[in-house]
């Protein structure tokens, strides 16, 4: 299921998971993160990648906290630790 769908650096970043817990990032309909189902509802799942530009290298992170019952889901996205876009779902 489609839980993000945001342009990020010019490209569109969409985050995908399954009430199981398990998420796959991608950015630019390329996997850049995947990340396993965890028990653990509410806590924050960080995806963290790298991105070229130029010569230079972008270390990118993408925050989620997603609860399926109601849904909600809050997120932020970092490069070089700045904040380049936050917001939330429901």
């Amino acid at each position: 299921m489609e839980l993000l769908a945001i342009e990020f650096l010019g490209k569109p970043l969409r985050l995908e998971g399954s009430m199981a817990g398990w998420q796959q990032l991608f950015w630019d309909n390329t996997l850049v993160s995947q990340l396993d189902a965890t028990s653990e509802d509410g806590d924050v799942r960080t995806h963290t990648f790298l991105l070229r530009s130029g010569e230079e290298t972008l270390q990118c992170h993408v925050e989620s906290t997603v609860q399926w019952q109601p849904f909600e889901m809050a997120y932020k996205a970092l490069v070089n630790g700045q904040v380049v876009t936050e917001g939330s779902r429901n």
